[in-house]
């Protein structure tokens, strides 16, 4: 019945019951949507083979342009026209799955709500067991921890009360056998630190009265060290002004000798001295008349050569002037530096003829 439509609605109680209420037709999906599209893409089709190659290529086709104004503005009244449907279309749509969300929503709530209170009733003697086996292990942790030496290796929520009463005492029983043991061996300690510090007084004594026998030993060992250093300080004072004495002799004498033997120095280095003068001069001379006869001799050899080369040197002088007469070609503005370049390489390569001929 299009005129009514079933909806869930929930009641004073909790519960959910089926309603029926009147449909509105616009929320209804349509059934003809392919229909109505399939009827736009034919149309569009029928436009594309009239329209569709249509070109306007001169400014005198007023009549092309004309058509293809008609056919825009056909295609436009296409697309509005397909653009209200869609929306048409999904408007209605788009409301039914509205409803139909609220409708499930209102189950998936109802339900849930439902299965929460249930898992609690379900779940209600593991929570309590697991609440009471927290109580008696916090409980008895604080009990049974003063007793202990290191961590559990047992639930204490999960054994029974005789088999922790069990573990209680023996707990206490190993906690008083180790204060025991650690009395004991705090006494035994006590014990052996006092033979210790017995020890150490009676080595601490030994060690002063030795001391003070070595002091005394080594204050004896230093009176006979120093008489016996003033006496051999006097020994050595006497033995040096003696030797004093002997020096003062060897130094005059020595001295005397120097001086005979510095003026015979003397007198040799003057004879020496005079003869080498001599010989430097004979060689100064000699070598001055060896070199006034090469510098001679390089004098006629130049002239010669120069005499023998002036034909090439006048040949190339030549050659060089022929190349800076070379004359160089006009070229255009855009080119007026190769041609300054060009005229400029001539010259260099002629100076470097000139210079290669008056090397000969």
């Amino acid at each position: 019945n299009n005129k009514m439509k079933t909806e869930l609605l929930e009641t004073e109680t909790g519960d959910l019951q089926l309603v029926e209420a009147p449909a509105n037709e616009a929320t209804m999906p349509r059934a003809d949507a392919v229909a109505i599209f399939s009827d736009y893409q034919t149309k569009v089709a029928a436009l594309d083979e009239t329209a569709g190659s249509l070109k306007v290529t001169k400014i005198t086709d007023t009549l092309g342009q004309k058509m293809a104004r008609e056919a825009r503005l056909s295609y436009r009244a296409i697309r509005l026209e397909v653009d209200k449907a869609r929306v048409g279309l999904v408007d209605g749509m788009t409301k039914e799955v509205r409803r139909i969300n609220s409708n499930a929503k209102q189950v998936i709530d109802h339900c849930e709500a439902k299965e929460k209170m249930l898992l609690e009733q379900e779940q209600f003697i593991e929570r309590e067991t697991a609440r009471l086996e927290n109580e008696a292990r916090t409980a008895r942790a604080a009990e049974i921890a003063p007793f202990l030496n290191g961590p559990l290796t047992v639930d204490l929520g999960k054994i029974t009360e005789e088999e922790y009463q069990k573990m209680l005492v023996d707990a206490k029983d190993l906690h008083e056998l180790r204060e025991n043991r650690k009395r004991k061996a705090e006494e035994e300690a006590a014990k052996k630190a006092a033979e210790e510090a017995a020890e150490r007084q009676r080595m601490i004594e030994d060690n002063a009265r030795l001391k003070r026998e070595a002091d005394e030993r080594e204050a004896a060992v230093k009176a006979e060290r120093e008489a016996a250093e003033k006496e051999a300080a006097k020994e050595r004072q006497r033995i040096e002004a003696e030797r004093q004495k002997e020096r003062e002799v060897a130094e005059a004498k020595q001295w005397a000798a120097d001086a005979e033997a510095a003026k015979e120095r003397a007198a040799a280095r003057r004879l020496r001295d005079e003869a080498a003068k001599r010989d430097r001069e004979a060689k100064a001379e000699q070598a001055r008349k060896e070199q006034a006869a090469k510098d001679a001799q390089a004098e006629r050899d130049e002239a010669a050569r120069k005499a023998a080369a002036a034909p090439d040197r006048e040949k190339l002088m030549a050659f060089a002037e022929s190349i800076r007469a070379l004359p160089v070609p006009a070229l255009s503005p855009a080119a007026e530096a190769t041609r300054v370049d060009v005229a400029a390489k001539l010259e260099s390569f002629a100076n470097w003829i000139t210079k290669q001929a008056n090397a000969i």
